[in-house]
């Protein structure tokens, strides 16, 4: 499933009649490949989305516990921890 704030905002602000805009950076792996498709599919511009050949598209593992409250695991070592993005003057 294709989430995080960012991909959400961007989607909402798509389907508002905005133009929704994702910077990020994923691998060139299945994951990333479906991620570009699926903003794509939703019209959302990815022209800022880096690709990665040495690095896995990220990911964050949830857990719930026994009250329902979710835990987030961040994968770190992962393509946008090597962004170039941010820095490049947008």
């Amino acid at each position: 499933m294709l989430g995080g704030a960012p991909a959400n905002f961007a989607y909402w602000a798509t389907r508002l009649g905005n133009r929704g805009v994702v910077a990020s950076r994923v691998g060139t792996d299945a994951l990333g490949d479906e991620a570009i498709d699926l903003l794509t599919q939703a019209d959302v511009e990815t022209t800022y989305v880096q690709r990665d050949a040495a690095h896995l598209t990220g990911v964050v593992d949830v857990e719930l516990d026994a009250a329902g409250q979710a835990r987030y695991t961040i994968v770190e070592g992962v393509a946008w921890d090597f962004s170039t993005i941010m820095n490049s003057g947008l």
